[in-house]
């Protein structure tokens, strides 16, 4: 695990050694269009087919970031070194409503939580391990995380860091910028396959095991 000292205070975590959420050195430009930006009248544009599989497509080869996020517990994680290791990084929207979800957002979130918990030892045998992201504040994250009784982690992305740095799909509804829901499988610090959209949060972690045993985990 790769971390810093975190301390509470004006509202955000400042590591000990000036390490604040959300820094982050760019590792490659973003992804032409593939995030939404703020609207007046909260529309969201949701894309079409190949759209969404050039996002997906586009994602393939692209180093993370060296970013610092917030884990639900409060400890500030470097995302980059996390990512050396076989991570499968799902983000998912954390609000009432998505464009994948409609007003049943929420529930899609649990059933994803429960997807990659559910399939956890499996993930194991090709030296993977979950973890979701959201912009949902890290607080919120832990309640949900100890109420559903998920045992991996979640990370706390407040501020959309990633999502600017690499280029990820987002929406705006009520006037505030959220994540679309979105799966990447991350081995060396780089996304080697991406899953966009995500059309069943339930069925998330097998859609996963269904590609490393058709590809034998490469």
């Amino acid at each position: 695990m790769v971390l810093v000292g975190a301390e509470r205070g004006g509202g955000s975590a400042l590591g000990r050694r000036g390490v604040r959420l959300g820094d982050v050195v760019p590792m490659a430009a973003p992804l032409a269009g593939a995030g939404e930006g703020p609207s007046p009248c909260g529309r969201v544009g949701v894309g079409s087919r190949g759209h969404a599989r050039g996002v997906a497509g586009a994602l393939a080869g692209r180093a993370l970031p060296r970013l610092a996020l917030e884990m639900s517990t409060g400890e500030v994680v470097w995302l980059q070194g996390e990512c050396d290791l076989g991570r499968v990084i799902y983000l998912f929207p954390g609000g009432p409503w998505s464009p994948d979800g409609g007003s049943g957002s929420g529930l899609g979130d649990v059933a994803q939580h429960r997807a990659f918990e559910r399939h956890r030892e499996d993930l194991l045998a090709y030296c993977l391990t979950a973890v979701g992201v959201s912009s949902q504040p890290a607080r919120v994250l832990e309640a949900s995380r100890v109420e559903h009784r998920v045992g991996h982690e979640l990370w706390s992305d407040p501020g959309l860091s990633l999502a600017d740095a690499v280029g990820l799909p987002t929406f705006i509804w009520a006037g505030v910028r959220w994540y679309r829901r979105l799966v990447m499988v991350v081995r060396g610090g780089r996304v080697e396959k991406a899953f966009f959209p995500v059309a069943s949060p339930q069925r998330s972690g097998a859609q996963v095991l269904w590609w490393l045993k058709l590809t034998g985990g490469r």
